[in-house]
């Protein structure tokens, strides 16, 4: 297995090298978009294939492809929306409201728990997201390292995540005295790395609200 990991990785930094692009390796390799990205961020394309980067032969058709799919995914989105269930409003407008406009992953931040405990709920029962795709992303003002880790473990429990779900959490300057009053348990983002989730609500807000935006396609 350990092997088998080794090949892959070093397959997707040589089709890398030689100027394909992130959707054209995890094609032919069969993972995931996210993969690729996050392995072959800092390889550089070897000059004599640079000139055929982004515009190889299959480029065009995959960006198509990946365009239909998020219209498609958008579309469903549309469909969800039609049935008028009141808790899948309520976390479409949240994210229209809060989120990050991300386009494969959803993105959303606040530091109100009642307002995230909502939001958790529309993943969990409109979504089907399973806590294994959750992941969690912690920003506080304290540097002490015993606050840190009750701020971790106040929003791993007030979600009933496992610690596994923490990343890792980050200090945000300022005046950390006022602003660890104010924001007591820091602020907390919720990420799922799924583009169909993301495009579904997309499509849904569209339709909720009556109006189109192709950029979100793009």
């Amino acid at each position: 297995m350990q092997e088998f990991k080794w090949r892959t990785l070093k397959r997707q930094g040589d089709y890398r090298e030689k100027g394909l692009s992130i959707a054209e390796i995890a094609i032919r390799l069969n993972i995931s978009f996210h993969t690729v990205s996050t392995w072959v961020n800092n390889i550089e394309i070897v000059d004599q294939f640079k000139q055929n980067s982004g515009n190889s032969l299959g480029s065009k058709a995959l960006s198509e492809k990946y365009k239909a799919k998020r219209l498609e995914y958008q579309n469903a989105g549309r469909e969800k929306a039609k049935e008028n269930r009141p808790l899948h409003l309520a976390g479409c407008m949240l994210y229209w409201g809060e989120g990050a406009k991300n386009r494969n992953k959803l993105v959303f931040i606040n530091s109100d728990p009642n307002m995230l405990l909502l939001y958790m709920r529309f993943l969990r029962e409109e979504l089907g997201i399973e806590d294994k795709d959750i992941k969690l992303y912690i920003q506080c003002h304290t540097t002490d390292t015993n606050e840190i880790k009750e701020i971790e473990q106040y929003w791993t429990r007030l979600f009933n995540l496992p610690s596994n779900a923490l990343r890792k959490t980050t200090i945000k300057k300022g005046n950390f005295e006022r602003k660890h009053n104010i924001y007591k348990n820091g602020f907390c983002a919720v990420v799922i790395y799924k583009t169909e989730l993301i495009q579904h609500i997309y499509g849904a807000i569209q339709e909720y609200s009556g109006h189109s935006d192709p950029d979100w396609l793009l």
